[in-house]
């Protein structure tokens, strides 16, 4: 097996893993994903590939999560928009 070949796969198994440690309890790709990449490359490298994908899960997550939890768990906008605005402000 070149070594192309041998990272393309490895890059893989990393994603999959981490892929999966999110879709399980709904948080970590970055966390697992920097910690088996940081075995095939530098870690400068490694954040810079995990921002696109770190990104497209979060916003998927986001669009399909609530629909997936069901009416019972959803907070509707103005709750959402009201905490992430304390959120920025930093107010309790």
């Amino acid at each position: 097996m070149s070594s192309h070949l041998a990272f393309v796969v490895g890059l893989t198994l990393v994603f999959v893993l981490a892929g999966f440690v999110k879709g399980t309890i709904g948080m970590g790709l970055p966390t697992v994903a920097i910690g088996l990449l940081t075995l095939l490359m530098r870690p400068a490298e490694a954040a810079a590939i995990l921002i696109l994908p770190s990104f497209v899960t979060n916003v998927w997550q986001l669009a399909v999560g609530p629909a997936l939890a069901g009416d019972h768990s959803r907070i509707d906008r103005r709750q959402r928009s009201s905490l992430s605005l304390y959120h920025v402000v930093g107010r309790d």
